[in-house]
């Protein structure tokens, strides 16, 4: 159990250097600016190097945790109606941060189970 937790939270380590670096470069282009840039390059650049070292996520163990994230992604606009109508809040929060948040709360129990059914 305490194996595919770790692998689970290595999956969300990559998952949220991928969430920080697209949001880096969507808010670049919002608010037309350079800045975030880097933050970006660097983000994807830490998702690579962390990608090479991990070697736990091979064939259909990796695709079915890309689809788990952009599943999560494809999801997350929809998130804010969700929890309204659950309950009741209405609070504005970031949409970059609402991803992560969503990467992390419905993302690692996703991909413990998927860790359990796929692992080879």
């Amino acid at each position: 159990m305490s194996e595919l937790f770790l692998k689970s939270l290595k999956w969300y380590v990559l998952a949220l250097c991928v969430v920080i670096g697209t949001s880096a470069f969507s808010i670049a282009d919002e608010m037309k600016s350079i800045k975030p840039v880097i933050i970006g390059i660097f983000s994807y650049g830490l998702a690579y190097i962390l990608s090479a070292f991990w070697k736990d996520f091979k064939n259909r163990l990796l695709l079915a945790a890309i689809v788990v994230f952009f599943g999560i992604a494809i999801i997350t606009p929809y998130l804010k109606v969700i929890i309204y109508i659950l309950t009741g809040w209405t609070w504005d929060i970031n949409p970059y941060a609402l991803w992560a948040v969503a990467t992390g709360v419905i993302g690692v129990p996703v991909m413990m189970f998927v860790c359990r059914r796929f692992d080879d």
